[in-house]
């Protein structure tokens, strides 16, 4: 049985979550290279030390906050993937899922596109490159795995394939877009399946 986290662990749980908070708002409405640790401190009630003190850096800071909108964001493609047993009907609900998410996370869509129309968030892309574990490779090896964990008679090789595809044609979307979202997804659902074929020769 897990022991439950004491007093002073909350709580600096809490206020981790409050500094992140803060700085998500700040850089959402400014941009990285303008969002100063004071203002984030200043936002909190907390010194610029203690900022310092829990994140080390302000590249520390930027890092923590893109981790935490990943894990939001492969939490989120993991609970939409759990509730599909057919692929192609996970697969559009995932890119359904992931176009809904760039256009209700402003920093989201930044470190997926490193674009936008105001320039603004056009710094946010290093957020995620300063972990080893960029977004993009992160949501490919999720879905791939998920996928192989749901449908095992797909070669593994041939998922990993189909999933960082199908990520990229996402991202591609988000930054071009040429069709509705649920057109584009229920294209890359129909992509999906028919590129993976059942290792004993059998039709899904």
């Amino acid at each position: 049985m897990n022991a439950r986290p004491s007093y002073a662990q909350a709580a600096k749980a809490q206020m981790r979550d409050t500094i992140l908070d803060a700085a998500y708002d700040l850089v959402v409405a400014r941009g990285w290279a303008a969002a100063r640790m004071a203002d984030i401190a200043a936002a909190v009630g907390l010194s610029r030390q203690t900022l310092y003190n829990e994140f080390g850096s302000k590249d520390g800071l930027a890092t923590a906050v893109a981790l935490r909108e990943t894990r939001r964001f492969l939490a989120g493609i993991t609970a939409v993937l759990d509730q599909h047993d057919d692929l192609r009907s996970a697969v559009e609900a995932a890119a359904l899922f992931t176009f809904a998410q760039a256009g209700d996370n402003p920093l989201l869509k930044a470190v997926l596109t490193a674009t936008d129309e105001d320039g603004v968030h056009a710094d946010l892309l290093p957020l995620l490159t300063t972990h080893s574990e960029p977004l993009l490779l992160a949501t490919r090896t999720v879905l791939a795995e998920h996928l192989d964990g749901r449908w095992p008679e797909y070669d593994p090789a041939d998922v990993a394939a189909a999933a960082e595809v199908a990520f990229r044609l996402v991202v591609s979307h988000l930054v071009l877009p040429t069709d509705p979202p649920d057109v584009v997804a229920a294209r890359l659902g129909r992509l999906v399946a028919r590129f993976l074929t059942p290792t004993d020769g059998a039709q899904p």
